[in-house]
């Protein structure tokens, strides 16, 4: 009677658990939803991080399907809505990339991290520039991705949106390249630096 109770006080925590996570996971899907509902579609960095937003969803509604008692049908119709708000937007940022300035903020961008690389002082600042030119690589990525993957009618207006891309990364690829020289060149220094210290401290010690 005991090992019953025990279960049915456990089924009963399940179900209250899974009523909880839906709860969370449709108010976060119905903020995201009145965000892009406001959002402009003259944006780059706005299309990228909704994008973004809705592909992070997804992800957190499929895993609720691990989740025991939850309820699959609101899974099913939750992840339907993603994915239609997802082509939706999709075509508003294809239509609006073929506008030659639509990449423009990524271009500043990308000599913004370019023109920080000479005030590096130090291995650390290096690697947070780093990170950041790593982020814009990200953004580029998901761009290409989601051009590849819509039902273009006109082929060469994905081509033509690849290669704009395209030439964004020839230049990353040349500031990553100069980020790492610059970091090389400052971890040496550190090396020796670091050395120096040491053996003051051992000859104090001594």
């Amino acid at each position: 009677a005991n090992a019953a109770i025990d279960e049915f006080e456990k089924v009963v925590q399940l179900r209250l658990h899974a009523k909880e996570v839906i709860a969370q996971t449709q108010e976060k899907a119905n903020t995201l939803f009145s965000t892009i509902k406001s959002s402009p579609l003259d944006n780059i960095d706005v299309f990228v991080s909704n994008l973004a937003a809705l592909r992070t969803l997804r992800g957190e509604v499929i895993s609720l399907k691990e989740i025991r008692y939850v309820d699959e049908t609101f899974i099913e119709n939750l992840e339907k809505e993603i994915v239609e708000q997802t082509e939706r937007i999709s075509q508003y940022c294809v239509t609006f990339l073929l506008d030659e300035k639509a990449l423009e903020p990524y271009h500043g961008r990308v000599q913004e991290k370019q023109g920080e690389i000479e005030a590096i002082s130090k291995v650390a600042e290096g690697k947070k520039l780093e990170a950041e030119v790593n982020q814009i690589t990200t953004d580029l990525e998901m761009l290409i991705d989601i051009v590849s993957n819509l039902n273009i009618e006109d082929t060469s207006h994905a081509t033509q949106i690849i290669n704009n891309i395209s030439l964004i990364f020839a230049t990353l690829n040349k500031v990553k390249a100069e980020i790492k020289n610059k970091m090389n060149t400052l971890g040496g220094k550190e090396a020796k630096a670091d050395f120096a210290a040491q053996m003051k401290l051992i000859d104090q010690s001594i």
